[in-house]
Order: C-alpha cells, then structure tokens, then sequence
C-alpha cells in the first residue's frame, strides 16, 4: 500500500510538471527538458553528419572568414551568449539555410548566389540564429519526447544523463531540414530582423530576400519546396518585413535611407561555385565527371544528378520519374560507387567480394555482360529486399588502374523489362577519361561585370551570356524585381551560368 501510495505520488509530481510545463507554451515560455549541455552535444552530432553528406565549401577561405563575422555581429545583440556559435557555408546548390541546435548555423553556396548585399545575408543569418538563441530545437524536441514516452521523458532528458543525447540528433537534423512549427518560423522572422537592426543592417535587406523567395517559387517550381513548406506563406512573411521597414523609417530615418551593402558583398561571393559541384565531382551538360577515380558518365536530362545521395556508398544517383501505362508513378533510379583498390583485382573478383558483402537481404536473378569503358563488363541481376519493398537491380562492374566501378539502376520489378535498356545505354557511357581531358571539365563560377551607359537586360543576357531571351531572369537574379528597370551605368552586376537561370542551353 505504501509502495502504490508513493508511486501514485511520484504520477503526481511528474503530471503537475508536465501541465505547468504545458501551462508554459499557453503562456508562450518555453518548454524544454533538454539541457544546454545537451543540446550543444546534439548539435555537433547533428553536425558531423550534415558535413560528411554536404562537404564545407572550402574552394574560398576568405568568403567563410567573411560570413563568420557577420554572424559575429548578430551574436553581439542576440540575447544568448552561454554558448559557442560557428557559421559554416555548405558545398552545395541546393538552396537553404538552417540551424541545428547548440550554435550550429548552416548556410549553402546555392542560397549564398542568389543573395544580393550583405543586409540579405544578415537577414538570412539573423533568422537561423534566432531559432538557436531561442532554443526552438530544445523546445520541439522536448515536445517530441513528451509525446513519446509521455512522463518518462522527464527522467529520460534530465540534465547530465548523456546516454539519451544521441537518438535526438536524428530528430535535430529533421528539424533542420524539414522546418519547425509556422509560429516558431514567425518569432524567428521577427528576432532575425531585430537582430539585424540591431547589428546595423536595414531591415529591407529581409524584404529583397523574400521577394527572391517569391521570383523562385513562381519561375522555378519545386526549387525551394522543401525550405519553405514548413514557413508562414512568403507573401506573408514580406507584408511584416515591410511592415517592420515602415517602423524603422520612422524610428531611424536617415538610416532607413541608406543603400544597401550590395558591392561589397557582391565582391565576397565572386568566383563563387555554381551549379552541382562537389570536390572532385560535378555535373557538366548531363555528363557526371569524377576526377579523382578519372572517368565520366552520361545521363538522359530525364533524370536529375544527387551528388549527395543518402546511400552511404554512392557517390551519385541519377532519378527519374515517369508515370505507368496504368497512370501509376514509378521511380528508375540509377547510381554509381567507385573506390581505390590496394591491389589489382579482376572486375569478377571484385564483383563476387562486393556481393559476399552485401549487407541486404538479396537474390541473383541472372548472370549478365554490359559493355562498359570499353569491355564487356560482368553484371548481375538481383532482387533486393528492403522495408520498402522489392527492387530489381541490374548492376555492373569495371576495375581499372585499381579503380573499382560499380554503376547500378533499379526500378520495381513489374517495370524492369522496360528499363534495362535504358541502364544498359547510361552504363555503356562509362568511360575512363585521361588526364589532359579532365583538366577541360572545369566548375562553373559566377563572375561579375560592371554595366555600360546603355545597357538593357536583354543586351546583357545576350552579351555576356548568349541567352537574349533571359534579360527578365537576369535582372530577377540581380534582385531587380521589376525587371522593366534596366541597370545603371556602371552598376556591378552577377553574371551566372545560362543553367542557374534555368535555361537549357
């Protein structure tokens, strides 16, 4: 009896814990169970993996010295100091920012071009900030927890037990990644320009970003969907940045007046990578380049290049979707792995160790010959179980100058017979690529210019990057949104490649 009262008790305790902590969110204080020490480990967990599948952009050392210390000065008037923040630049075209929890803020090369003055890059950075200086990470996963294990999260996110920290860095990536709740995303819209003000950056730098925000959600679907689903609608979000401009104005109106740092910035990011690039790997007019292992590889523009594939082993993946005769939508994926061998291996013999080693579960359906950099490559192919169902995969094997190749393609069983032609076309494009050849394939790098008296947009896109057509997009790149405003002399202006204005060359 006084063993069931004491338990009774103890429900009690943790019950009034809980509804005080859920008397907090209605009071909007937040709720965390997780520890400041806690959080700093999730995030550098969290961040160990997010640098191993994006790679930091280190091709300009001065332009991550540079983003460092504009984070430096949001930190300087954000109202958290008890941790260390690092500001890092992502080697990637994908177009995002984030943060993880502890101090970890993120931001890709492929937001960074689209950006047009350091007010941008400030707004950009005060938003992930504040979602670190609030501890939102801290508050979502405690929410989490609570909805999982119910009262025992209380004991399993007590400060100091560090045995738990490590399955909540998955949920922190998630995070990340997927956004957190609209409120959250609105309370840090409206710190990260406080934070920016403060730090002495004008607010319209918040506008210009959401009106690229909106130029991409209209010009180019699906570019940004991810990044922005889980955020207040766009148009939303630029009504209270300029709200937040028409205060500023009144409050500070000789600093309301003063141009944007735009030269300056734009001068930080010249030279900057563009397209997908990653290493010793890019993607040049459908043609995959791997420098390292020195071959390439073709694909149809049906299928769109990941260079930063969630398998482990690949080095890429090429997909494509395409709908059934029965109106279903099916998925061919291909991809390719390659590593350096420590000593000559026959193709055979490296294909029967990559298959002793295969740690899913899987059945040879059919032994197969594809012609591949030259040879009659031997093949496989299987059946592949996994929680998602099966896949039949056809995969093939080279090894030259210990390099060892494996370039694969896979579909649902019911549609393989229609796709093994295609992987045989894509896996006979293989090929070995000497030297002096690979020195042609070179990453494409923004550039800047300086407008002459007389310049239009259409005059430039045709000058400066043979697509006359593309003025509009140019001007839109640029940040000019109404794009019948033609430049000024002597302007400087971003010149991308023809692809990061979504125009086929």
């Amino acid at each position: 009896m006084v063993a069931k009262m004491m338990f009774r008790r103890a429900l009690w305790a943790g019950a009034l814990l809980f509804l005080s902590g859920a008397a907090a969110l209605a009071d909007n204080k937040p709720f965390v169970l997780i520890s400041k020490d806690q959080e700093v480990q999730i995030g550098r967990e969290s961040s160990l993996a997010v640098e191993k599948e994006f790679g930091v952009y280190k091709d300009q050392a001065a332009l991550g010295a540079y983003v460092s210390q504009v984070g430096a000065k949001l930190v300087s008037v954000c109202g958290r100091k008890d941790i260390a923040y690092k500001f890092t630049v992502l080697d990637t075209s994908v177009i995002n920012a984030f943060a993880l929890p502890g101090g970890y803020v993120y931001l890709t090369r492929g937001i960074l071009a689209r950006m047009n003055s350091e007010d941008e890059l400030a707004a950009v950075m005060g938003h992930e900030l504040a979602h670190v200086a609030l501890r939102h990470g801290a508050q979502e996963m405690s929410r989490q927890a609570v909805a999982q294990f119910g009262l025992q999260a209380l004991s399993i996110l007590k400060p100091g037990l560090g045995q738990s920290v490590g399955q909540y860095a998955g949920a922190a990536l998630n995070l990340a990644f997927l956004g957190y709740s609209r409120d959250l995303e609105a309370q840090a819209d409206e710190y990260g320009i406080t934070y920016a003000e403060a730090a002495g950056y004008n607010p319209r730098g918040a506008v210009k970003m959401f009106q690229m925000f909106k130029a991409i959600e209209g010009g180019e679907p699906g570019t940004m969907d991810k990044f922005l689903a889980s955020h207040p609608p766009t148009s939303q979000r630029l009504g209270y940045a300029n709200g937040r401009v028409g205060q500023f104005a009144q409050a500070h109106p000789k600093h309301a007046d003063q141009p944007l740092k735009r030269d300056a910035f734009l001068r930080q990011i010249n030279g900057l990578a563009l397209g997908n690039a990653k290493a010793d790997e890019l993607v040049q007019g459908g043609v995959y380049i791997h420098k390292g292992l020195h071959f390439g590889l073709d694909f149809p523009e049906t299928y769109g290049a990941n260079l930063n594939p969630a398998d482990p082993d690949a080095l890429a993946t090429f997909t494509r979707l395409l709908k059934t005769s029965g109106g279903q939508a099916q998925q061919r994926v291909m991809g390719v792995e390659g590593k350096t061998l420590q000593q000559d291996k026959s193709a055979e013999e490296y294909a029967a160790r990559y298959l002793t080693n295969l740690k899913v579960q899987h059945r040879i359906v059919a032994e197969a010959r594809v012609s591949m950099a030259g040879t009659g490559a031997p093949a496989k192919v299987l059946d592949v179980t996994t929680q998602g169902g099966t896949q039949r995969i056809l995969m093939a094997f080279v090894v030259r100058n210990r390099a060892a190749l494996v370039v694969y393609g896979f579909t649902d069983p019911s549609g393989f017979k229609d796709a093994r032609p295609e992987f045989e076309r894509v896996m006979g494009t293989l090929r070995f690529i000497p030297e002096r050849e690979l020195a042609s394939y070179q990453t494409t790098r923004l550039r800047l210019i300086t407008t002459r008296a007389g310049d239009t947009w259409s005059s430039l896109a045709s000058r400066e990057m043979n697509a006359p057509n593309q003025g509009p997009r140019l001007a839109i790149y640029n940040g000019i949104f109404n794009t019948s405003k033609q430049p000024e002399g002597g302007m400087l202006l971003k010149i991308p490649n023809r692809a990061a204005l979504k125009e086929k060359a």
